[in-house]
């Protein structure tokens, strides 16, 4: 939820994907484009960022690597080295599969690879816990902009935002009020896209390395669920079962160890989902894999991205505001 076009989000307007932007408010990619631009390394030279591609949460996961592969490769012949965090680890990921030959290293620093029990809720009843910051405010506006009053909110966001159904994990993440599994084939929503790449990861085993964030025990891995209370029936919400409760597991307080960590050789840093691509010992990982030499003094950390200080204001014209 890092990208930003605000005629694609707030006007609805179909707009080139080279006019996505990273949001204003997200901080921790400053510093490795900094780190690399500091060791002389010229951006959409020797380096590019997806970011100015555009990560578009608009599109599916699919159509996101096809575009990233426009931009590249119609360029010179070079093998392409890979710095993907999170969601953008799965789009390097599925690009390094579909053309392997142009692809030199795949590095890999906390991407969902068997997806993320976060997006049950929205998917499910358009519900989004409160410390998911970046999802309540990627939902609240969509919700304001294209809400149609015939239609469920569920609806809405899996209209708008068909990315999370590329998120939703492919391991069993709900257990019933016994505490008994409930089988991953059982559960209404699937994610097709995964369980493909996924079996097909073998063939960039070769390419591939990962960097994995263990921060402790409280990352999110699953819910107790129950029957859906009478309005969730009613409006068709949670048909697999209303959360009643959240379980947790290793993990970087966002995705799970088991969900991230497919590398036999993969290097583990006591580090959140943020940090892992902000802090110095990871960046210094990431120019390690890259095989630059590095200066410890041209190594610039991010700041961590805030928005629970944030006021937000969605006002439809024509309006009269009076500020005091």
């Amino acid at each position: 939820m890092g990208s930003w076009n605000k005629r694609a989000i707030v006007y609805n307007l179909t707009v080139s994907y080279r006019e996505w932007r990273l949001a204003r408010y997200i901080k921790e990619y400053q510093g490795i484009l900094s780190t690399l631009r500091s060791h002389n390394l010229l951006e959409n030279q020797d380096f590019f960022s997806s970011l100015t591609i555009g990560a578009n949460q608009l599109r599916p996961l699919r159509i996101i690597s096809y575009l990233l592969s426009m931009k590249l490769i119609l360029r010179d012949k070079k093998k392409f080295f890979f710095i993907g965090h999170s969601f953008g680890g799965l789009v390097a990921i599925i690009f390094a599969q579909n053309h392997h030959s142009r692809v030199a290293k795949v590095i890999i620093v906390g991407s969902p690879h068997q997806g993320l029990v976060q997006v049950y809720k929205p998917l499910s009843a358009c519900e989004i816990d409160w410390e998911n910051t970046f999802l309540w405010l990627a939902k609240k506006i969509i919700l304001t902009l294209n809400k149609s009053s015939l239609e469920p909110d569920r609806e809405t966001i899996r209209r708008k935002l068909p990315v999370l159904f590329n998120l939703f994990p492919i391991f069993s993440s709900l257990r019933n009020t016994f505490g008994e599994i409930i089988p991953i084939d059982s559960v209404s929503i699937k994610n097709n896209l995964l369980s493909h790449y996924n079996s097909s990861f073998p063939i960039i085993f070769d390419v591939f390395t990962e960097i994995v964030g263990e921060k402790g025990q409280n990352t999110p891995a699953g819910f107790v669920v129950e029957s859906a209370n009478f309005f969730n029936q009613l409006v068709g919400n949670y048909q697999d079962g209303q959360p009643r409760s959240t379980f947790f597991d290793w993990g970087d307080e966002t995705v799970l160890r088991s969900s991230t960590d497919f590398d036999s050789d993969s290097q583990t840093l006591s580090l959140d989902h943020g940090e892992i691509i902000r802090k110095k010992e990871a960046l210094k990982k990431i120019l390690e894999l890259l095989e630059i030499e590095y200066q410890e003094n041209k190594i610039v950390e991010s700041e961590k991205t805030h928005l629970n200080k944030s006021l937000i204001f969605i006002v439809k014209s024509p309006v009269i505001i009076q500020v005091r």
